[in-house]
């Protein structure tokens, strides 16, 4: 979803925008930078799903991300599971 369709579904009750950049399974990339920027400029926090990027590949907290979390079953867990 683009920035500009992220904000027209937006309400005044949103409070959280959860993204997940690259996605699981189809890997797409979302713009965090802008819509972190949108997020802010209303008062919204945003968290980033980050497992696929391990916090090393990817830092999303660097493009104005509130919250970034891991899924520790992945590289951490050494994907044995």
């Amino acid at each position: 979803m683009a920035p500009e369709e992220l904000a027209a579904s937006m309400t005044p009750s949103t409070r959280l925008i959860v993204l997940e950049s690259p996605g699981s399974l189809t890997f797409e990339m979302q713009d965090l930078g802008a819509i972190a920027a949108l997020a802010r400029a209303r008062g919204v926090l945003t968290l980033a799903d980050n497992t696929w990027g391990a916090g090393y590949l990817f830092k999303p907290l660097a493009h104005g991300v509130d919250i970034s979390v891991q899924a520790l079953t992945k590289y951490v867990g050494g994907h044995s599971d």
